[in-house]
């Protein structure tokens, strides 16, 4: 997807990750937070994070996307690969801000 295709121009902040996506504190994603950690990944580390979500972004395939008065709405579904060579499905939701990919969230996907 040509949004996703150059890695400088997806947006995934440091706040989001440090304080929600790998924060075992939140009460919204402790859970997902606890199973990233598990595959290695660790809030010191965030660039590493970041660095594998934007490649899952690139390799992933589209299953929604749809308008919202922020832009549009795009769920990606795909492999995140992990620090501990385990794979793990996730889905990944991003804003397009002027064609810029934002991350919302990232989500495993139950089997």
């Amino acid at each position: 997807m040509s949004s996703f295709n150059e890695p400088s121009n997806i947006i995934i902040e440091r706040k989001k990750v440090i304080d929600y996506l790998l924060n075992v504190s939140h009460p919204d994603g402790t859970g997902k937070a606890k199973l990233f950690i598990q595959y290695g990944f660790h809030p010191d580390k965030w660039e590493d994070f970041v660095k594998n979500v934007i490649a899952h972004a690139q390799s992933a395939k589209i299953v929604l996307q749809f308008e919202t008065p922020f832009g549009r709405k795009i769920v990606l579904e795909g492999i995140l690969e992990t620090p501990s060579q385990r794979k793990l499905t996730v889905k990944s939701i991003w804003i397009l801000s002027n064609e810029i990919p934002i991350l919302v969230t990232l989500y495993p996907v139950r089997k």
